[in-house]
């Protein structure tokens, strides 16, 4: 979600957890002020199978929060930042 007063483009890579690597293709997406972005990642640039970290990152002076929500047949985690 941005948080901030102006639009900002909004870029999530990402990145092997074992090299550090860039996996796949980022996804970026100009975002209004208090608009929120439900980025699906069967949809997304991560290809499918691969499990990585991701960096989210804003144009200069953007403010976003994020949640990550990851879900398997058993259980399902949250995790949130600002």
């Amino acid at each position: 979600m941005n948080t901030g007063a102006a639009t900002t483009t909004v870029t999530v890579t990402y990145h092997d957890t074992s090299t550090g690597a860039t996996l796949g293709t980022p996804d970026v997406l100009a975002l209004a002020p208090n608009a929120y972005w439900g980025l699906y990642q069967p949809t997304g640039g991560l290809p499918s199978g691969d499990r990585a970290s991701a960096v989210v990152t804003t144009s200069t002076g953007g403010q976003v929060a994020v949640i990550c929500n990851e879900a398997s047949a058993t259980s399902f985690m949250s995790y949130d930042g600002q």
